[in-house]
């Protein structure tokens, strides 16, 4: 398993496949609402994201 922190330009370049199933290592606030540390993203959350 590979962690590593994501810069919001390296987010900006990426496709929300490329995120579908990453885990969180740290919380993030949306409008939509929170998603929580530990967090396998869906491919929902995960283009909510970006």
């Amino acid at each position: 398993m590979r962690a590593r922190r994501l810069t919001a330009a390296e987010l900006d370049t990426l496709a929300p496949e490329a995120l579908s199933g990453a885990v969180l290592l740290a919380p993030v606030r949306l409008p939509g609402g929170p998603i929580a540390k530990g967090t396998r993203l869906s491919p929902e959350q995960a283009a909510a994201l970006l």
